[in-house]
């Protein structure tokens, strides 16, 4: 691994994190925040490989 890889480390608890308190903003029952914070991780990192492919295409052409 380079270093490249092992910066993207740092972005996993970053995106927990942001969706553990987005999911505890919309319901107070333990059960609900872990299934929302799950569902709201799984879509921020959808977008971002999203974000990754496009950027790593647009480069393919310099």
């Amino acid at each position: 691994m380079n270093v490249f890889d092992w910066k993207l480390v740092y972005a996993v608890p970053l995106i927990l994190a942001i969706s553990l308190v987005y999911g505890a903003t919309r319901d107070e029952r333990f059960g609900p925040i872990l299934s929302h914070t799950w569902r709201s991780a799984v879509w921020v990192i959808g977008f971002m490989a999203v974000i990754y492919a496009a950027l790593l295409w647009a480069g393919w052409g310099l």
